[in-house]
């Protein structure tokens, strides 16, 4: 709803909206596995990172959707960038998700 009405009532202001799936700790910058919460994904990859969790049930068909958080915030610098050039009142919706190229599968 917040997105529609922003489509409509953004007038002449350039608007761009990142949209990641699942966020988790990054991959390399500012440094491998930085996180700043546990809350979510966050706290499923640190307990499995340290070996607290070993075993979860899930379906080995199941394609999990995570992207790490430092391609989160490249993703909105290039977006901004991209934005930027375009002309008064352009409007844009973008996914930061992996799993049409990358998919990460459980088995």
């Amino acid at each position: 709803m917040a997105e529609r009405l922003l489509k409509k009532k953004h007038g002449n202001v350039r608007v761009t909206i990142v949209r990641p799936s699942i966020v988790i700790s990054c991959q390399e910058e500012p440094m491998v596995g930085w996180t700043e919460t546990l809350s979510a994904a966050g706290g499923l990859t640190y307990t499995v990172s340290i070996g607290l969790a070993k075993y979860m049930q899930m379906i080995k068909s199941t394609i999990i959707d995570i992207v790490p958080c430092d391609f989160v915030s490249n993703m909105i610098i290039c977006v901004s960038v991209y934005a930027a050039q375009q002309p008064e009142g352009y409007f844009n919706v973008s996914h930061a998700t992996t799993s049409h190229l990358n998919p990460l599968s459980i088995e």
